[in-house]
C-alpha cells in the first residue's frame, strides 16, 4: 500500500520547503548566533521589540512557543551588520 503524503493531516513536512523557509526554535537561534538561551529570550521581549530600530523577527505559535524563520533571521543579522558599519 502506498501512502499519499500530500493527503496527510499536516504532520509530514511538504516536499518543496527550502532551507530559508525553515522555522527555528529559540534554542536553535541561540546556537546559530552563539548566544545563550536567556540572551535570545531577551531579544523577544515586547518592551525591547518596541524600542529596537531593528526588532527581532520572532513570531508566536502558542503562548509559549516562539519561533523564527531562518530567512528573517539572516535578514535581521544583515541589517545589524550594515547599521554597525555605519556607526
Amino acid at each position: 500500500m502506498k501512502i499519499d503524503l500530500s493527503k496527510t493531516n499536516g504532520s509530514s513536512p511538504p516536499d518543496n520547503i527550502t532551507i530559508e523557509d525553515e522555522v527555528l526554535t529559540l534554542e536553535e537561534v541561540g546556537q546559530i548566533l552563539k548566544l545563550t538561551k536567556s540572551q535570545v529570550y531577551s531579544l523577544t521581549r515586547s518592551r525591547g521589540q518596541q524600542r529596537a530600530q531593528y526588532p527581532f523577527p520572532v513570531f508566536t505559535i502558542h503562548s509559549k512557543a516562539k519561533r523564527v524563520r531562518r530567512s528573517d533571521l539572516i535578514r535581521w543579522v544583515a541589517q545589524l551588520a550594515i547599521a554597525g558599519g555605519q556607526s
